[in-house]
């Protein structure tokens, strides 16, 4: 397969550089771009360390879709999770060795999962920046909720691009409130942006998807009916009386949410008449959160399921199958369907990262039918929010939580 011009741009630009950064749109290829990058540099290293989230890594599809790349490389491939680097000293040990006594090219995929100063896996991995003769990190969606998301990645190139502390970093371009730990991480000050791009942008290669097919967005409303209704006023009021002052508003949000997910029969009645009209003559990606769903899928229809607890659905649905049911920390990362095109949103996720991961699994390079996404949405507080903030591209939670309090739970 020959490069797409942008793909040659991005070779182009960054293999003159010790660091570089791919943030470019999921589909797009960055895949590729790493391993044409690594290959073009392979004189200069001993080994390549990669380094990606768990779920990727342990992923068949994924590993083969590095190999696809590799032609020509005569380097090993050492594989580490981003997960055994912060949790794991015996992985972080042997990563460190790796990289102390060989010259290595490093790549972080999925970046964003360094996006946080405060977690170990950002803190071992921005001491040991140095040991890394070549970095290099990819991310399609770089910030999910401000500029302060990009501080970390840019430290993990080189220190000096930026050449200031976090909290200097947070003066200069995040918008500043006196109310609690890290609380500079509220907004970005948009007369500043410019000037942050412009100090990373040698650093930087970026590419949107451009593909020749259709994208169609359909929102199915579900209306909880009267006895619906009255459960879950009971499980709010329940939910109120039984909170505490320092109530886990997560935890509630997820009760919620699974309640009148699990018990809407209007939303039920609609998926079905749905599915069977497309399973006539396609194939469909079903997203879920609870095992609850995957569980009703399973007992209701012909479906084949990719999960933490079940990985062969995916190479079934290669093979066939017409219905696949994931959960979305399973089945939003790494994978390439684009021999389907058809996604339903059967519940709905409070980052919409999730989103935008899962929806390129099948709306990338290689895709040629209009890909439709259905969205399932109930007649809930708590839904509008999680609509509103998705279609702003809002990570939910982090947005609600500023205005929701114990006095108006019940609005949810």
């Amino acid at each position: 397969m020959n490069n797409f011009d942008y793909q040659k741009r991005a070779v182009e630009k960054l293999s003159k550089l010790k660091g570089g950064i791919l943030f470019m749109s999921m589909g797009t290829g960055k895949t590729k771009v790493a391993m044409d990058l690594a290959l073009s540099r392979q004189d200069d290293y001993d080994c390549i360390i990669w380094i990606a989230p768990a779920s990727l890594i342990k992923s068949k599809s994924y590993v083969e879709e590095i190999n696809k790349w590799s032609g020509g490389l005569t380097k090993l491939i050492h594989y580490f999770t981003i997960e055994g680097v912060g949790s794991s000293d015996n992985k972080y040990l042997e990563m460190v060795n790796l990289a102390t006594i060989k010259s290595s090219f490093c790549i972080i995929d999925e970046s964003i999962t360094i996006k946080n100063s405060i977690a170990k896996r950002t803190k071992r991995l921005l001491q040991n920046w140095h040991l890394f003769k070549f970095r290099l990190i990819l991310n399609g969606t770089p910030i999910t909720n401000s500029l302060l998301d990009l501080y970390s990645q840019i430290q993990f190139i080189h220190p000096n691009i930026l050449k200031m502390t976090e909290r200097q970093f947070a003066n200069n371009f995040l918008i500043y409130k006196k109310d609690g730990y890290r609380s500079y991480a509220k907004g970005n000050k948009p007369y500043n942006e410019e000037a942050l791009i412009e100090t990373i942008k040698p650093y930087i290669f970026d590419a949107e998807l451009e593909i020749n097919c259709g994208l169609n967005f359909i929102d199915i409303d579900c209306y909880l009916n009267e006895i619906e209704k009255e459960n879950y006023g009971e499980l709010k009021r329940e939910v109120y009386e039984n909170m505490v002052k320092d109530f886990d508003f997560l935890a509630i949000c997820q009760k919620l949410q699974h309640h009148y997910t699990e018990f809407c029969l209007d939303k039920h009645n609609k998926f079905e008449e749905l599915i069977n009209e497309i399973t006539k003559d396609n194939q469909v990606i079903v997203y879920v959160k609870y095992v609850s769903e995957l569980n009703y899928l399973k007992e209701n229809f012909d479906c084949v399921e990719y999960s933490g607890r079940n990985k062969k659905g995916i190479e079934l649905l290669r093979n066939g199958a017409k219905i696949l049911a994931c959960t979305y920390g399973s089945g939003s990362l790494g994978h390439n369907l684009q021999f389907c095109n058809n996604i339903i949103y059967l519940s709905q996720t409070f980052d919409y990262k999730d989103k935008e991961q899962s929806l390129h699994r099948i709306y990338r390079i290689g895709q040629t039918k209009p890909c439709n996404i259905y969205n399932f949405y109930v007649n809930t507080g708590l839904e509008k929010l999680i609509k509103n903030n998705l279609d702003k591209k809002i990570n939910t939670l982090t947005t609600i939580k500023k205005y929701i309090t114990k006095e108006n739970i019940q609005n949810l």
